[in-house]
Protein backbone atom coordinates (compact mmCIF):
# COMPACT_ATOMS: atom_id res chain seq x y z
CA UNK A 1 0.00 0.00 0.00
CA UNK A 2 2.46 2.49 0.52
CA UNK A 3 4.55 2.00 -2.46
CA UNK A 4 1.17 1.85 -4.23
CA UNK A 5 0.71 5.74 -2.65
CA UNK A 6 4.46 6.41 -3.19
CA UNK A 7 4.07 5.42 -6.58
CA UNK A 8 0.69 7.61 -7.20
CA UNK A 9 2.48 10.82 -5.50
CA UNK A 10 5.41 10.52 -7.61
CA UNK A 11 3.19 10.17 -10.78
CA UNK A 12 1.62 13.47 -9.98
CA UNK A 13 4.85 14.93 -9.29
CA UNK A 14 6.06 14.28 -12.65
CA UNK A 15 3.24 13.72 -14.72
CA UNK A 16 3.15 17.50 -16.05
CA UNK A 17 6.79 16.87 -17.50
CA UNK A 18 7.07 13.42 -18.45
CA UNK A 19 3.63 11.75 -18.74
CA UNK A 20 1.18 11.36 -21.62
CA UNK A 21 -0.29 14.16 -23.05
CA UNK A 22 -3.82 14.43 -25.49
CA UNK A 23 -4.02 14.45 -29.16
CA UNK A 24 -3.54 11.63 -32.12
CA UNK A 25 -1.55 8.57 -31.48
CA UNK A 26 -0.39 5.29 -33.39
CA UNK A 27 0.24 1.75 -31.79
CA UNK A 28 1.72 -1.34 -33.19
CA UNK A 29 1.58 -4.16 -31.27
CA UNK A 30 3.37 -8.05 -32.33
CA UNK A 31 2.43 -11.17 -29.82
CA UNK A 32 2.28 -14.86 -29.65
CA UNK A 33 -1.30 -16.39 -28.36
CA UNK A 34 -1.26 -19.68 -26.76
CA UNK A 35 -4.98 -21.59 -26.66
CA UNK A 36 -6.54 -23.59 -24.06
CA UNK A 37 -9.45 -26.00 -23.81
CA UNK A 38 -11.56 -27.80 -26.73
CA UNK A 39 -10.65 -27.11 -30.65
CA UNK A 40 -8.19 -24.00 -30.43
CA UNK A 41 -5.12 -23.13 -32.60
CA UNK A 42 -2.46 -20.87 -31.37
CA UNK A 43 -1.36 -17.81 -33.14
CA UNK A 44 0.55 -14.91 -34.07
CA UNK A 45 -0.41 -11.60 -33.91
CA UNK A 46 -0.30 -8.17 -35.58
CA UNK A 47 -2.21 -5.12 -34.50
CA UNK A 48 -2.40 -1.84 -35.85
CA UNK A 49 -4.58 1.18 -34.02
CA UNK A 50 -4.88 4.41 -34.61
CA UNK A 51 -6.37 6.23 -30.86
CA UNK A 52 -6.97 9.80 -29.60
CA UNK A 53 -5.94 10.62 -26.45
CA UNK A 54 -8.92 12.43 -24.84
CA UNK A 55 -6.54 13.03 -21.34
CA UNK A 56 -2.93 11.73 -20.33
CA UNK A 57 -5.14 8.94 -18.65
CA UNK A 58 -8.05 7.71 -21.37
CA UNK A 59 -7.71 7.09 -25.37
CA UNK A 60 -9.74 5.61 -27.80
CA UNK A 61 -9.27 4.48 -30.91
CA UNK A 62 -9.60 2.22 -34.21
CA UNK A 63 -7.59 -0.99 -35.39
CA UNK A 64 -7.02 -4.02 -37.13
CA UNK A 65 -4.31 -6.63 -38.32
CA UNK A 66 -3.85 -9.82 -38.50
CA UNK A 67 -3.79 -13.52 -36.90
CA UNK A 68 -2.15 -16.26 -38.04
CA UNK A 69 -3.30 -19.55 -36.72
CA UNK A 70 -0.98 -22.02 -36.86
CA UNK A 71 -1.35 -26.04 -37.65
CA UNK A 72 -2.65 -28.31 -34.94
CA UNK A 73 -3.48 -31.95 -33.97
CA UNK A 74 -5.21 -34.16 -31.83
CA UNK A 75 -2.69 -34.40 -29.19
CA UNK A 76 -2.59 -30.43 -28.72
CA UNK A 77 -5.78 -28.99 -29.38
CA UNK A 78 -8.02 -31.74 -27.74
CA UNK A 79 -10.13 -32.37 -30.73
CA UNK A 80 -11.70 -36.05 -30.52
CA UNK A 81 -12.90 -37.59 -34.07
CA UNK A 82 -16.77 -38.67 -33.64
CA UNK A 83 -15.75 -42.29 -32.99
CA UNK A 84 -13.65 -40.96 -30.51
CA UNK A 85 -10.98 -43.15 -32.38
CA UNK A 86 -9.30 -41.05 -34.96
CA UNK A 87 -7.05 -38.21 -35.05
CA UNK A 88 -7.97 -34.64 -35.74
CA UNK A 89 -5.82 -31.66 -37.45
CA UNK A 90 -6.78 -28.40 -37.67
CA UNK A 91 -5.11 -25.88 -40.55
CA UNK A 92 -3.57 -22.97 -40.68
CA UNK A 93 -5.35 -19.99 -41.59
CA UNK A 94 -5.14 -16.50 -41.44
CA UNK A 95 -7.51 -14.12 -39.97
CA UNK A 96 -8.97 -9.91 -40.24
CA UNK A 97 -9.73 -8.36 -37.39
CA UNK A 98 -11.43 -4.96 -36.93
CA UNK A 99 -11.91 -3.73 -33.54
CA UNK A 100 -12.54 -0.41 -31.09
CA UNK A 101 -9.89 0.07 -28.66
CA UNK A 102 -10.25 1.88 -25.17
CA UNK A 103 -6.94 2.14 -22.81
CA UNK A 104 -6.70 3.32 -19.51
CA UNK A 105 -3.48 4.63 -17.99
CA UNK A 106 -3.42 3.78 -14.16
CA UNK A 107 -1.11 6.49 -13.84
CA UNK A 108 0.95 9.41 -15.71
CA UNK A 109 4.24 8.98 -15.50
CA UNK A 110 7.25 7.68 -17.62
CA UNK A 111 6.81 4.10 -16.76
CA UNK A 112 2.82 3.74 -16.55
CA UNK A 113 0.89 0.64 -16.09
CA UNK A 114 -2.48 0.29 -18.17
CA UNK A 115 -5.29 -1.48 -18.56
CA UNK A 116 -6.79 -2.02 -22.73
CA UNK A 117 -9.44 -3.29 -24.08
CA UNK A 118 -10.43 -4.52 -27.73
CA UNK A 119 -13.74 -5.69 -28.82
CA UNK A 120 -15.13 -6.30 -32.66
CA UNK A 121 -15.40 -8.38 -35.31
CA UNK A 122 -12.62 -11.16 -36.72
CA UNK A 123 -13.25 -11.93 -40.81
CA UNK A 124 -11.87 -14.77 -42.26
CA UNK A 125 -9.03 -13.70 -44.92
CA UNK A 126 -9.81 -17.47 -46.75
CA UNK A 127 -12.41 -20.02 -46.24
CA UNK A 128 -10.08 -23.28 -44.96
CA UNK A 129 -11.28 -26.25 -46.89
CA UNK A 130 -14.23 -26.40 -49.07
CA UNK A 131 -16.95 -27.97 -48.62
CA UNK A 132 -18.36 -31.47 -50.67
CA UNK A 133 -21.96 -32.91 -50.65
CA UNK A 134 -23.11 -36.42 -50.11
CA UNK A 135 -21.68 -38.68 -47.13
CA UNK A 136 -20.00 -41.93 -46.77
CA UNK A 137 -22.23 -44.64 -47.50
CA UNK A 138 -21.73 -48.72 -47.04
CA UNK A 139 -23.04 -51.87 -49.24
CA UNK A 140 -22.00 -55.53 -49.41
CA UNK A 141 -19.21 -54.54 -51.48
CA UNK A 142 -18.32 -51.34 -51.06
CA UNK A 143 -16.98 -49.55 -47.55
CA UNK A 144 -15.17 -46.44 -46.37
CA UNK A 145 -12.83 -46.46 -43.73
CA UNK A 146 -12.51 -43.23 -41.52
CA UNK A 147 -9.10 -42.24 -41.56
CA UNK A 148 -8.90 -38.73 -39.84
CA UNK A 149 -10.70 -35.31 -39.92
CA UNK A 150 -9.40 -31.97 -41.07
CA UNK A 151 -10.55 -28.73 -39.10
CA UNK A 152 -10.19 -25.18 -40.62
CA UNK A 153 -11.30 -21.28 -40.21
CA UNK A 154 -14.21 -21.36 -42.35
CA UNK A 155 -16.07 -17.92 -40.70
CA UNK A 156 -14.90 -15.00 -38.25
CA UNK A 157 -16.86 -13.90 -35.31
CA UNK A 158 -17.01 -11.79 -32.59
CA UNK A 159 -13.44 -10.57 -30.61
CA UNK A 160 -12.70 -9.45 -27.34
CA UNK A 161 -9.23 -9.00 -25.89
CA UNK A 162 -8.98 -7.35 -22.62
CA UNK A 163 -5.21 -6.90 -21.62
CA UNK A 164 -2.76 -5.67 -18.72
CA UNK A 165 0.57 -4.06 -19.66
CA UNK A 166 3.27 -1.29 -18.57
CA UNK A 167 4.20 1.46 -21.06
CA UNK A 168 7.72 2.55 -21.25
CA UNK A 169 8.10 6.49 -21.88
CA UNK A 170 11.28 6.72 -24.15
CA UNK A 171 11.02 10.23 -25.64
CA UNK A 172 8.24 13.12 -26.78
CA UNK A 173 4.91 10.73 -27.38
CA UNK A 174 7.01 7.49 -28.55
CA UNK A 175 6.69 4.76 -25.85
CA UNK A 176 7.41 0.80 -25.70
CA UNK A 177 4.55 -1.25 -24.85
CA UNK A 178 4.70 -5.13 -23.19
CA UNK A 179 1.30 -6.82 -21.95
CA UNK A 180 -0.36 -9.87 -21.17
CA UNK A 181 -3.98 -10.34 -22.34
CA UNK A 182 -6.74 -12.90 -22.91
CA UNK A 183 -8.46 -13.39 -26.19
CA UNK A 184 -12.28 -14.75 -27.16
CA UNK A 185 -12.67 -15.47 -30.67
CA UNK A 186 -15.83 -16.97 -31.89
CA UNK A 187 -15.67 -18.50 -35.27
CA UNK A 188 -17.16 -20.98 -37.50
CA UNK A 189 -14.90 -23.74 -38.31
CA UNK A 190 -15.39 -26.45 -41.39
CA UNK A 191 -14.56 -29.96 -40.46
CA UNK A 192 -13.60 -32.44 -43.12
CA UNK A 193 -13.33 -36.24 -42.83
CA UNK A 194 -10.96 -38.26 -44.79
CA UNK A 195 -12.57 -41.73 -45.77
CA UNK A 196 -10.40 -44.71 -47.76
CA UNK A 197 -12.76 -46.41 -50.27
CA UNK A 198 -12.36 -50.21 -49.91
CA UNK A 199 -14.00 -53.50 -51.30
CA UNK A 200 -14.55 -57.00 -49.83
CA UNK A 201 -13.78 -60.16 -51.74
CA UNK A 202 -13.71 -63.28 -50.63
CA UNK A 203 -12.94 -62.03 -46.91
CA UNK A 204 -9.93 -59.99 -48.44
CA UNK A 205 -10.08 -56.10 -48.35
CA UNK A 206 -8.75 -53.83 -51.10
CA UNK A 207 -8.23 -50.31 -50.49
CA UNK A 208 -8.73 -48.00 -53.31
CA UNK A 209 -8.28 -44.07 -53.75
CA UNK A 210 -8.91 -42.03 -50.67
CA UNK A 211 -12.43 -40.47 -50.79
CA UNK A 212 -12.92 -36.88 -49.18
CA UNK A 213 -16.08 -35.76 -47.42
CA UNK A 214 -16.62 -32.49 -45.41
CA UNK A 215 -19.92 -30.71 -45.16
CA UNK A 216 -20.03 -29.89 -41.41
CA UNK A 217 -19.59 -26.59 -40.05
CA UNK A 218 -19.58 -25.89 -36.07
CA UNK A 219 -19.66 -22.56 -33.93
CA UNK A 220 -17.13 -22.50 -30.84
CA UNK A 221 -15.54 -19.68 -28.66
CA UNK A 222 -12.23 -20.13 -28.25
CA UNK A 223 -9.82 -19.20 -25.41
CA UNK A 224 -6.44 -17.84 -25.56
CA UNK A 225 -3.63 -16.06 -23.65
CA UNK A 226 -1.27 -13.66 -25.20
CA UNK A 227 1.56 -12.14 -24.48
CA UNK A 228 2.42 -8.77 -26.49
CA UNK A 229 4.84 -5.69 -27.13
CA UNK A 230 4.85 -2.61 -29.46
CA UNK A 231 5.55 0.70 -29.54
CA UNK A 232 3.25 3.55 -29.20
CA UNK A 233 4.42 6.78 -31.27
Amino acid sequence: MVLAISVIVLGKQNGQSSGFKKGNSGIVELGYARGYGTGYLNFFKLNIIVDHRLNPCFSLGIGTGCRLYLPSSTSSTGWIAADGLHSVSLSSSIVIPLFADLRVNIINNKVTPYFSLGTGYSFAAEKTGKEFGGSPHSTSKDHYDLNGVQMGFYQGGFLLNPSLGVSFKVSGKCAVNVSLGYEMQRATVLSREEYSHYWLFAGVSWHGPMEVYSDNLSTLNSSRISINSGISF
